[in-house]
């Protein structure tokens, strides 16, 4: 009989909710087609030991090249909005990446802002922002929000998710960070950079107007975003790009 050949698992492929692929390159790495040992460059005596200590400190991935392990949430930046990446959907046009809320130790989303008392969970709800373009193709977020339901007064409220954008705003806080960025140091037009984003061109003047206003009296001098305020409160900013009615 002969040996049946197995495929290498192709991690794009990996089910997930919502179509989106799953992201856990560690479970994915420790089930990839094995290598010969004379074929990685590294002594296989000694090099388990160093493999497994590093899996014990979880941060170190290849100890000998100074990499740390793949982390899809710290490359894109969203724990700077207290966010950690659950999958993924790569497209043609576009990356769709499939977010959850981190909860800090001392969080008080579990408790009714109305009595006081603690909330049960309920259902969750889903939040699309778009974030900041990687290789220029737009990326956009969908955030699941847990909602709670008060014990005591049958409130209901959602986890809070300011650190990720603004109540009501389409962009993420980098996205709209990258935006800021673009128009002022970068020179870019707003529909290039609302090509970027992967949203209309209403949609991101405004969202770059609102916090260009509200970094006027928020930002030190000097800063990217004091530098935005100042140029759209002379002449109005560059044709084609962001106007203001400010004085």
């Amino acid at each position: 009989s002969t040996r049946p050949q197995h495929r290498p698992c192709d991690v794009s492929r990996l089910p997930g909710r919502s179509g989106l692929g799953g992201c856990d390159v560690a479970a994915f790495s420790s089930r990839g087609q094995q290598t010969r040992s004379g074929s990685i460059g590294m002594r296989r005596e000694g090099g388990q030991a160093r493999a497994a200590e590093a899996g014990r400190r979880g941060s170190v991935a290849c100890p000998d090249a100074g990499f740390d392990t793949a982390d899809l949430t710290t490359f894109c930046r969203l724990d700077e909005l207290g966010l950690v990446v659950t999958g993924q959907r790569l497209e043609p046009e576009q990356a769709v990446l499939a977010c959850r809320v981190v909860e800090p130790p001392d969080s008080d989303d579990r408790w009714c802002r109305r009595c006081g008392c603690e909330g049960a969970a309920r259902d969750t709800v889903t939040r699309r922002l778009a974030h900041e373009p990687f290789g220029w193709r737009p990326t956009t977020l969908v955030v699941t929000i847990r909602r709670y339901s008060c014990t005591g007064c049958t409130h209901v409220w959602r986890q809070d998710t300011t650190r990720a954008a603004e109540p009501r705003a389409k962009l993420s806080r980098r996205g709209l960070r990258w935006a800021l960025e673009g128009i002022v140091v970068q020179h870019l037009t707003v529909a290039r950079v609302a090509e970027g984003l992967g949203v209309g061109w209403n949609t991101a003047n405004d969202a770059v107007l609102a916090e260009g206003k509200r970094a006027r009296s928020t930002t030190r001098p000097g800063s990217t975003a004091s530098r935005s305020s100042v140029w759209m409160s002379t002449s109005g900013g560059t044709p084609g790009v962001v106007t203001s009615t400010s004085p």
